[in-house]
């Protein structure tokens, strides 16, 4: 057994990982209600934990949900087990200290201490500079098409534990699909505890390659920004970060991605980039909003 994996399964982290998700009334696994759970926690946990420390831990398929869409269709919600989401998190606390300090400082999107009001910021420092062009991006469906062989070689630079490494592998697998008969099994559910830190994990290989190329940007998930101070260089970053993504098995949304000068009129992460001022100078604010610090 791996250090990572040992150090998962101390005491204390699973405690503070049973204390994250001990309020969801979510079944403990199949024929096993929540209600159920209560009465033998202490043997469900070292069940559990065993399993784990013997290799012979198997993810649960996800249970699915429809749900309706604003546009009249509908959206299949994907969520796990409460073992399985434990598990998870038992991980996901011994991963990501390990993981975060080498993540991109311009990714924003599910990281410790950053959020919007960050990300925003970034964009408008850099906008200040001059930098008054973007190519306002969207990967497409990209919880859904993110290939799993791509995440575990990205993996290997940040995780060691060869044991870990085939424990995710059949989260992975549990959670994702082919996209046909003998292509690799793709998509992880955004549901998981697990998914934001490893999609984050894949674009950090996306988000060095534009450092290399010297196209400012901010990321939050999958949607970002390149910010450019002529349209002729915008052209040329949407073309290139074309061809990193493909090298991922990804590709930008056609309709959600386009290249415009920075305005009152460009939104990202649902606010304005940059705000319109009034007659005499003033900011003007949004009704109903604060001003992101």
């Amino acid at each position: 057994m791996g250090a990572l994996l040992q150090a998962m399964l101390e005491p204390e982290n699973v405690q503070q990982a049973w204390r994250r998700v001990r309020r969801e009334r979510t079944p403990w696994c199949p024929g096993v209600e929540r209600t159920e759970l209560e009465h033998g926690l202490p043997e469900h946990l070292l069940r559990l934990m065993e399993d784990l420390r013997r290799g012979c831990y198997r993810p649960e398929a996800l249970r699915q949900f429809a749900v309706n869409k604003g546009d009249g269709g509908r959206r299949i919600i994907s969520a796990q087990y409460l073992r399985d989401k434990l598990a998870q998190r038992m991980a996901y606390q011994v991963m990501e200290p390990r993981i975060e300090p080498f993540l991109h400082p311009d990714s924003f999107g599910y990281r410790r201490g950053r959020g919007v009001p960050h990300a925003l910021r970034r964009v408008r420092e850099r906008v200040a500079t001059g930098l008054v062009w973007a190519v306002d991006a969207d990967i497409r469906s990209f919880f859904d098409r993110v290939p799993h062989h791509r995440i575990q070689r990205e993996l290997n630079r940040f995780i060691d534990d060869r044991a870990l490494r085939r424990l995710i592998g059949r989260w992975l697998q549990a959670g994702g699909h082919p996209a046909s008969l003998l292509a690799r099994r793709r998509g992880v559910p955004q549901g998981a505890v697990l998914s934001p830190l490893l999609c984050n994990v894949l674009l950090d290989h996306f988000d060095r390659a534009l450092e290399r190329a010297g196209i400012p940007f901010v990321r939050y998930a999958d949607d970002f920004l390149l910010l450019t101070a002529a349209r002729e260089d915008a052209e040329r970053a949407r073309a290139h970060a074309e061809k990193c993504l493909a090298r991922l098995g990804l590709e930008l949304h056609p309709q959600k991605t386009a290249v415009v000068r920075v305005s009152p009129e460009l939104q990202f992460l649902g606010e304005a980039v940059v705000r319109r001022r009034g007659r005499r100078g003033r900011t003007l604010r949004k009704r109903g909003r604060s001003e992101p610090s």
